[in-house]
């Protein structure tokens, strides 16, 4: 018997992290400039989410609760980019994909819930992700265009990959087995500039997603799920420093979603208030609600910067809703925290 709070593999797996971040080659040739490396792709705009960021891996051990910087991870990919005016087109080509780090069964924001803490017999079922052959008929690709037109920052793409995150099927004798789906998807951003407001509207269509299912006539527990995303988003800069982020965003399925087993509710909404009191003191706070079934979200914070490029940050992380909401799945894994971080 152990007197750990946490599992051996989720100990071994999260108690010392090191990693890289973005390391490639720039070039340019025949007039496309090119980006050869581990790289960060970034679609989206929108805070908080990732909606039409499709592109780069997250490591998800700590749900969406890191900085933006932090979760995403670079990707090993070429990419050739095409200027003329206002006007930009993007070619991304990633012949090996990489894939969300979804941490242990067991570690406290694995995609499943299960108990806090959890029993070696609860995870034992869950096997480890099984990630697609290293072949060229599984790369990863897409395309991007944006252009300006009287102010507004217009987007679409598409982009055909494999899912960034498992979908857990259920196999004979109660195995559960993390595989990746081919997916496909195509969206679009608006960005606009009005002064003191920024407006973001993201858009994205998958296709080909398979989800959970606790439907008992789901072949190996999932069924497969069209679906749209969407947000609206502003930014506003208030006085005295005050900045207001206020979102709207929806899943849309093209069948019942009843029975999935992760439930995002009917649509949500997020507020964000970040303020500087003093030279060093910034509190703020994030607020995320779902209506219908998906749960909430709530993040105070407080950040102390007693230095140049240093910044010392204490929050609290709180979970509501039922259990099977996509943020109610972790209403057992409330959390107080501190944060120490130097940048140069």
């Amino acid at each position: 018997m152990s007197d750990s709070f946490y599992l051996p593999a989720v100990q071994q797996d999260q108690r010392a992290d090191f990693f890289w971040r973005e390391t490639y080659l720039d070039f340019s040739a025949g007039g496309l400039d090119f980006r050869v490396g581990a790289q960060n792709i970034v679609w989206g705009d929108v805070v908080g989410f990732f909606v039409a960021d499709v592109v780069s891996p997250r490591d998800l051990r700590e749900f969406l609760l890191p900085s933006f910087d932090i979760i995403r991870a670079p990707q090993w990919a070429v990419r050739a980019e095409y200027f003329k005016g206002d006007s930009h087109l993007e070619l991304v080509w990633i012949p090996y994909p990489s894939f969300d780090n979804v941490g242990k069964p067991g570690s406290d924001f694995y995609p499943v819930r299960l108990p806090s803490p959890t029993p070696a017999a609860a995870a034992a079922p869950f096997q480890n992700p099984i990630v697609p052959a290293r072949t060229l008929d599984n790369s990863n690709y897409g395309i991007r265009g944006n252009t300006l037109v009287g102010g507004w920052d217009l987007a679409a793409f598409y982009y055909r990959s494999f899912s960034r995150s498992p979908t857990f099927y259920t196999l004979p004798g109660g195995i559960v087995q993390p595989l990746y789906d081919r997916i496909w998807q195509a969206g679009g951003t608006v960005n606009k500039d009005f002064g003191p407001v920024v407006l973001h509207v993201e858009g994205v269509y998958t296709g080909n997603q398979n989800y959970a299912s606790t439907d008992p006539l789901a072949p190996q527990g999932v069924l497969q799920r069209d679906t749209v995303d969407w947000v609206i988003g502003t930014d506003f800069t208030l006085p005295r420093d005050v900045r207001l982020n206020v979102q709207v965003f929806q899943r849309l399925y093209d069948g019942s979603d009843s029975t999935l087993v992760v439930q995002t509710g009917d649509w949500g909404a997020s507020a964000q208030l970040a303020a500087k009191i003093t030279s060093a003191w910034e509190p703020q706070i994030l607020w995320i609600q779902t209506f219908g079934g998906g749960g909430g979200l709530v993040r105070p914070r407080i950040n102390w910067y007693p230095v140049k490029n240093a910044a010392l940050g204490f929050g609290v992380d709180i979970f509501t809703g039922a259990n099977n909401g996509v943020f109610g799945r972790y209403n057992n894994r409330d959390r107080v925290y501190g944060e120490l971080r130097y940048d140069f």
